[in-house]
């Protein structure tokens, strides 16, 4: 299968991704958050537009639920991050709630979207965020309650990442100047916190690779628990082409 990082919405960016896919021989598409094709605002229906490109290239895409998304839209259609099942929203695209569990070919896999938001401050609450963002604990739960699984797709990245952890702290000044001392007191600790909340659920599902998005970040790194080793795989975002997109072999892993 192809994995996607953040889409936000680019129906040219997925054509690439299925060119790639179809030449690679990848059955399916999965998506791992800030997905977009649902927008406030947006103009024409892209999710009719993606709909049909997916037919065009013959694949399916199944998506997890990112940060930025419009989620009291998504209310109104009758699905969101605590849905006990996946939600169609057309013959081609599927969406998978928080903490849900399922099975493809005897591998096991998990979702888990949502993330914090460093940018809220830039933004107007129920117009282009919203607090369903963030993971809650009782998803959280949900997910551990499911078990042991053998791929996480999440959106935010578990804490103790370190390729990732190293891009952050680099990033610390530059996120400070924009945000200003809010960056410090409020913003960087909700992040983190969101973080450590994804880390407890790896810590008990124990996957055996993990693919994340959210940091527009390319990145591989290896995250040693008790008990068990997980490959985390980072996926930047559209506009960076292979950057953001991994082949899974759930034969090899």
């Amino acid at each position: 299968m192809l994995v996607l990082g953040d889409t936000h919405g680019n129906l040219e960016f997925v054509e690439d991704a299925c060119h790639f896919a179809r030449r690679n021989g990848c059955d399916r598409i999965v998506q791992v958050g800030d997905w977009g094709f649902l927008w406030n605002g947006q103009k024409g229906d892209r999710l009719k537009a993606l709909t049909n490109k997916l037919a065009e290239f013959g694949q399916h895409m199944w998506f997890i639920d990112g940060n930025h998304e419009w989620y009291g839209r998504w209310e109104e259609m009758g699905f969101g991050p605590d849905s006990d099942e996946p939600f169609a929203l057309s013959e081609r695209v599927t969406y998978l709630p928080r903490g849900y569990a399922w099975e493809w070919g005897g591998v096991r896999f998990m979702a888990l979207g949502g993330a914090y938001s460093i940018d809220r401050l830039r933004r107007t609450k129920f117009i282009d965020h919203w607090p369903q963002e963030e993971i809650t604990w009782a998803q959280a739960e949900r997910a551990i309650t499911a078990g042991p699984v053998d791929v996480m797709f999440t959106h935010d990245a578990p804490h103790g990442l370190g390729h990732l952890d190293a891009m952050l702290a680099e990033g610390d000044s530059s996120w400070a100047a924009a945000f200003g001392a809010k960056w410090y007191y409020q913003l960087k600790p909700g992040s983190q916190k969101h973080r450590e909340l994804v880390r407890a659920v790896v810590d008990e599902v124990r996957p055996r690779v993990l693919i994340h998005g959210h940091y527009h970040y390319r990145h591989e790194d290896t995250l040693e628990g008790d008990g068990y080793t997980t490959k985390v795989t980072g996926l930047d975002c559209d506009g960076t082409g292979a950057e953001a997109w991994v082949v899974l072999d759930t034969d090899e892993f």
